[in-house]
């Protein structure tokens, strides 16, 4: 087990959560700002900018298992959280430096901070979707305000690397959840739940690629893009409640099949898209 305490009262769960999930949004706010200033400020080709995207993703999300094997083997999610704060803090820093650089330390901050939080998150209120949910919810507040700031080319930072350093220091001060880090022993014969296990990991994938390539001509309407961010948030952070209720798996899978026509539709008339947009997010 960590070195850290069972969380057994609210108090402490929600302070957990207040602190990771406005850590969450600020990050994912910094990486976007980062990524969409970056470009604007050194006026690179449509090859340059493809790359860095790739790139990016490829450290912010493709590291993650790998890096999660390691946080899992020195027991420090925290650290994690902390250390992958200070990368992105660090690519507003250091925007002199080759634009490369600059994606890597926010593409490798932001993996590092999601593993080690959400292996906090995950474990605040063990096998319940609810919390985890909620901490998940806010990054789409911080993409949001992040695509915000990137419009102004010099915006000031200063005030982002503020408090994304009280925020770290915060963490410092909060009581652990416990976290079971004892090895089970690997079965050698078929185990229904590695086909589980697949299963879900091309849910994953296929979930991931639909997100990406939604795009709704109606967006660039502010009002309509704000409900449209406001119901990402809802379906990531009432999911968990709803699966928590009904299951996992049976929430899941109706929420994907009945948001498939509402995003057709949606592309047409907001309000299906906005619906089908919450219904997706619902299966994270």
């Amino acid at each position: 087990m960590v070195k850290g305490h069972l969380l057994n009262d609210k108090k402490h769960i929600t302070l957990n959560l207040l602190i990771y999930g406005l850590t969450h949004a600020l990050i994912d706010a910094i990486c976007i700002l980062v990524m969409y200033t970056t470009i604007k400020r050194l006026a690179i080709s449509s090859t340059e900018f493809f790359n860095l995207v790739i790139l990016y993703n490829v450290l912010a999300f493709g590291l993650q298992a790998f890096l999660g094997a390691i946080v899992d083997k020195v027991r420090r999610p925290r650290a994690a959280a902390a250390i992958g704060s200070i990368l992105v803090a660090s690519s507003l820093i250091f925007t002199s430096f080759p634009s490369f650089i600059i994606v890597s330390l926010a593409g490798l901050g932001n993996a590092l901070f999601h593993v080690g939080a959400g292996s906090i998150s995950l474990n605040l209120t063990p096998k319940k979707a609810f919390v985890p949910g909620l901490f998940v919810a806010p990054g789409a507040i911080g993409l949001f305000i992040g695509s915000l700031m990137s419009k102004e080319i010099n915006f000031n930072t200063f005030p982002l690397i503020v408090l994304l350093s009280a925020l770290i220091i915060v963490m410092f001060t909060l009581k652990l959840p416990s976290i079971d880090y004892s090895s089970k022993e690997i079965r050698k014969k078929f185990d229904v739940r590695l086909l589980v296990l697949i299963l879900v990991l091309i849910v994953i994938a296929v979930r991931s690629f639909v997100g990406l390539s939604l795009s709704f001509p109606w967006n660039a309407n502010m009002n309509l893009l704000i409900m449209f961010t406001l119901s990402i948030f809802f379906g990531k952070a009432l999911g968990g409640l709803i699966a928590d209720t009904f299951g996992w798996s049976r929430t899941i899978i109706t929420a994907l099949v009945l948001s498939i026509p509402l995003l057709i539709f949606g592309l047409s008339f907001p309000v299906l898209g906005i619906a089908g947009i919450f219904l997706f997010n619902m299966s994270m």
